[in-house]
């Protein structure tokens, strides 16, 4: 639910940029409609009539742009929900609440977007711009620059957000999670597999390209759902604990199989019968949440869990069993026979098809009830990421889309601007001004638009990227590269928006220009 409303918040972002934009192209080309609010006023017709027109023309546009869009999604939908892995479907009969939805909307877009334009337009005097004296006013133009600062920096957000997650979701992959989980492969035992076990280690360990054969009640990228009482010795008494440890059920090798390296004492050993049902292995987080002050403190210690007395016989490492959306918490490690539900399997990497094609033989006729359908390890953490791939999809065509509409803005204002100022910049060339000089004349203010909306994304970015973080036990952080990367990308594309107008004014013919002025 969280990411359906970011999702809806982006979605909104986007929208209130498109209506930027109509609300700047509007009161910057207001000049080309000054006539015929002049014209109309000297008729007759009051202030009234003039905002109902404007409103009534973007109503319009905003309901040919609602239809086109309902088109969109009727084509992108089916995409869309492979993508999400949701049925998601835009029924308006079955759902009558959809529609008052999109009436809303654009009841909302088209009021948002023209109502400036609207009360700009219709505020002309028309003894000015009969008489051709006609100029907006300074606040207009202040308002118009905010406008811009706000479509640019809701631009820096999204591309701080893209840049945010797809770091966080390379350390997820990529992050040392204290054991080996390459090249395992897991299987789902049976009553039968439990009960010849170590036979069926012995057969699958004699294919070349199988290292290791495990059993286990839980496997890492699996949840740690399961706990017990716990009572240990601490300071020479037993004393009951207030700790939740949860415990995995294990065969002897099950440590080698993941290759979890001890801190301490030492590993299950099937030639010591008592290891069957007295010897325990915690990590290291649960001997800190016990009390006690280092591993080695820990071995030889009484431990009570459950209804199994024994003692603790090693320390492991902590490593990250579940997700890193969890922090490491306290696990204790036994021996048992009958609550292992899943069997570990280390492979030779290079031998992956033939040693796959082998298991599915063999399980053919262990468990012929139940389709083969083998889980790689490093592939079920990839899927606890797999909210974070999509939505650094989604914001990665998110901030595209932004972008490039934010571009298509700022274009406009440009062309516009060099219109207007097409016969100074004829005089100025005749003058003997450079086209660097016209360049910055032109561009200079616009790109400063641009800098002071990347200012105004920061401590935004950083606030919102922070929360999406907090979600996380193990994360990056946000570095100041990113803002550096999201304040270049923008600027660039921007630079280039504003160049590639001006230039083409800064290289036109300036006798021609004075001329057609």
């Amino acid at each position: 639910m969280d990411y359906v409303i970011v999702y809806l918040a982006v979605a909104l972002f986007i929208l209130l940029i498109a209506c930027i934009n109509f609300m700047n192209l509007s009161t910057a080309r207001s000049s080309l409609r000054s006539m015929e609010v002049g014209l109309r006023k000297v008729m007759g017709a009051d202030k009234g009539i003039l905002i109902r027109q404007f409103m009534g023309e973007s109503f319009v546009m905003t309901l040919f742009s609602m239809v086109l869009a309902i088109i969109l999604v009727y084509l992108f939908l089916p995409t869309f929900s492979d993508f999400t892995d949701k049925s998601l479907s835009l029924n308006f009969i079955d759902n009558p609440e959809y529609l008052l939805g999109v009436v809303g909307l654009i009841a909302f877009v088209g009021l948002i977007s023209g109502s400036y334009p609207a009360l700009f337009l219709s505020g002309f005097e028309p003894a000015k711009v009969l008489k051709g004296a006609f100029k907006a006013g300074k606040g207009h133009e202040n308002f118009r620059s905010l406008l811009v600062i706000g479509q640019f920096a809701i631009s820096v957000i999204l591309i701080v957000a893209v840049l945010v997650v797809v770091r966080q979701l390379n350390y997820m992959q990529s992050k040392d999670l204290g054991f080996q989980k390459e090249d395992i492969v897991v299987l789902p035992t049976s009553a039968r597999i439990n009960e010849n076990y170590l036979i069926l280690k012995d057969r699958l360990e004699n294919h070349p390209g199988i290292q290791e054969v495990s059993l286990s009640s839980r496997v890492p990228s699996g949840r740690l759902l399961d706990s017990q009482g716990t009572t240990a010795e601490v300071n020479g008494e037993l004393t009951q604990l207030n700790v939740r440890i949860a415990d995995i059920h294990v065969a002897h090798n099950f440590l080698d199989t993941y290759g979890i390296p001890l801190k301490a004492g030492r590993n299950f050993d099937f030639q010591r019968a008592s290891d069957s049902t007295e010897a325990f292995i915690l990590n290291e987080e649960a001997i800190r949440a016990i009390g006690w002050s280092s591993p080695e403190e820990a071995i030889g210690k009484q431990f009570l869990y459950g209804d199994r007395r024994g003692f603790v016989t090693g320390v492991m490492q902590d490593f990250h069993f579940e997700s890193l959306h969890q922090p490491i918490v306290p696990i204790v490690f036994m021996i048992s026979q009958n609550r292992n539900n899943q069997v570990s399997i280390k492979i030779d990497a290079a031998q992956r098809e033939e040693v796959l094609a082998y298991l599915e033989g063999e399980w053919a006729q262990l468990r012929p009830d139940y389709p083969f359908e083998p889980l790689f390890v490093d592939e079920g953490f990839n899927r606890q990421y797999e909210a974070e791939a999509k939505v650094k999809t989604i914001f990665t065509f998110f901030s595209v889309l932004a972008i490039l509409i934010s571009i298509l803005g700022l274009l406009g204002l440009v062309t516009f601007a060099t219109e207007q100022r097409t016969r100074e910049i004829g005089i100025r060339k005749v003058l003997g001004a450079e086209t660097v000089n016209i360049l910055v004349l032109l561009g200079k203010d616009f790109l400063k638009l641009v800098a002071i909306g990347f200012l105004i994304a920061i401590p935004v970015s950083w606030f919102g990227m922070s929360s999406w973080l907090e979600d996380f036990a193990y994360k990056t952080g946000i570095s100041w590269t990113t803002f550096l990367w999201a304040g270049l990308i923008a600027g660039i594309i921007a630079a280039a928006t504003v160049t590639s107008q001006t230039l083409k004014a800064a290289w036109s013919n300036p006798v021609k220009s004075i001329r057609n002025e």
